[in-house]
């Protein structure tokens, strides 16, 4: 076997990886890496995820002390913990996206991102008041918005697409670890140091972290991209992907489950502290514990399940989604029957909580499957727009508004109410990704491109898929 190319055709690959006896292993892209580097790459994404959601999620730990320490309404908590975040999040990532699928290099806006949202959650430590908190988290929310869409990106140019969707349900434990982590560092650093202090801790170490992904991770070549395609206006790239039908329903989808998603990670801290009187520190261990054994198994089963699967039929992983949304949506409703367990209520939480991992890898990889390579960034993009508006955005306030509403008549189970309350917002997404199998056979075996003539856009198909590996 000869011996391993600069894996990026960019002249500076590191001595290391040239001389590695590790295997060699093609990518999506059309060159070769070595399996320690692929591991690296992994290992980088998963770890900027975690990085990423524990900043993002950090505030549901912090909430009820931030309520007794500002004098805020559970309302005020909703748009610091959902419209804050999301809107701008959304608003960010759409641009942030096209950047970096044709001009800019994917791995330079991860490591902005990165400092950017870092920064501000650092921040968040010097509020004196609601609008500069506010405003503090709307910054985690530009920052994190160039993240997502460019790493996963860089991983579909790195690996193939039979192998997709479990590389990416990998490194989407980064998500869920970003979450313990901030249950248990948030606690316990609340506990200690108060919530000031407390963002201080979470933010501080992104900014290392920033510099070493920007100095270590290398950019792939993107695969099977168009000239058409990259060059499209973000207005041409709205007309391609939303005339794919599939893509169209699992964006919706993906929009109205993550309210669930949410909601329930925001306000169970608080609910428990307020309702049960626990302390933040054993919330933390408690739910740590909880939501790491059931979001690792849900998003690594949706992963290998989504692989497995589609070698049968395309549309099993998205049948396999629509199933989870529905079997979660009596598993949150039982919230209105635990009255006095608090046990009971982080049971079911860890069952929905399991439930609502399972889409996370089979959603990027259908997407990628289906989309024009040069534009995956934009097409995730587009799903982060709704999953941060819908679901980060107006889940965790739509829930601080029903419990405000509630309390005249609830007292002081009324934030237990509004969560039980959410759970027949899962039957919609059901239905949505029960739609988008309809037509994913179809949209995977066709590549999409743009092109103008005469001023007028138009989407230009052609079949360049071998139809023998559809199922």
């Amino acid at each position: 076997m000869h011996k391993p190319v600069d894996p990026l055709n960019v002249g500076h690959a590191p001595d290391d990886l040239e001389n590695s006896s590790a295997i060699e292993t093609s990518s999506s892209a059309g060159v070769q890496v070595s399996a320690s580097y692929l591991r690296f790459v992994i290992m980088m994404t998963m770890s900027a995820l975690t990085f990423s959601y524990m900043d993002r999620q950090i505030i549901g730990i912090l909430l009820q002390a931030i309520k007794v320490d500002l004098r805020l309404s559970d309302t005020a908590l909703g748009l610091l913990g959902g419209i804050a975040f999301g809107i701008f999040y959304g608003a960010f990532s759409m641009p942030i996206a096209r950047l970096a699928d044709t001009r800019a290099r994917r791995r330079d806006v991860v490591a902005i991102a990165i400092a950017v949202w870092s920064l501000m959650t650092t921040l968040c430590g010097t509020a004196q008041n609601f609008v500069q908190l506010f405003l503090c988290r709307v910054g985690v929310g530009v920052g994190e918005a160039g993240s997502m869409p460019a790493s996963y990106s860089l991983i579909s140019d790195y690996f193939p697409k039979e192998r997709r969707a479990r590389v990416i349900s990998i490194c989407g434990l980064g998500l869920w670890l970003g979450s313990v982590l901030g249950l248990v560092v948030g606690g316990w650093a609340l506990t200690q140091f108060g919530w000031r202090k407390t963002f201080f801790l979470v933010g501080i170490p992104g900014l290392f972290f920033a510099m070493i992904y920007g100095l270590t991770v290398r950019e792939p070549p993107r695969g099977g991209a168009s000239q058409s395609s990259q060059n499209a206006s973000v207005l041409q790239t709205v007309i391609t992907l939303f005339r794919i039908r599939s893509y169209l329903f699992i964006v919706i989808a993906a929009a109205t489950y993550t309210i669930g998603i949410f909601g329930f990670s925001t306000w169970i801290p608080a609910l428990l502290i307020r309702t049960y009187g626990m302390t933040p520190g054993e919330v933390g261990l408690h739910l740590a514990a909880v939501v790491g054994i059931s979001s690792v198994a849900g998003t690594l089963s949706g992963g290998f399940l989504a692989d497995y699967l589609a070698r049968h039929d395309l549309r099993w992983p998205v049948w396999l989604l629509a199933l989870a949304c529905l079997i979660a949506f009596p598993c949150t409703a039982m919230m209105l029957l635990c009255r006095h367990q608090w046990t009971i209520i982080i049971a079911f939480y860890s069952m929905t909580t399991f439930l609502l991992s399972l889409p996370q890898a089979p959603i990027i990889s259908m997407v990628h499957l289906v989309v024009p390579p040069a534009m995956k960034a934009s097409a995730v993009a587009f799903i982060l727009l709704g999953t941060s508006i819908i679901g980060g955005g107006l889940g965790p306030l739509i829930i601080g508004i029903l419990s405000d509403s509630l309390q005249p008549v609830a007292g002081t189970r009324s934030l237990q109410i509004a969560l039980g309350l959410s759970g027949p917002l899962l039957l919609f997404p059901a239905y949505c990704f029960w739609r988008s199998a309809k037509t994913l056979r179809h949209d995977a075996g066709l590549d999409r491109f743009t092109t103008s003539v005469a001023g007028e856009k138009r989407l230009v198909m052609r079949h360049s898929y071998n139809r023998r590996n559809l199922p």
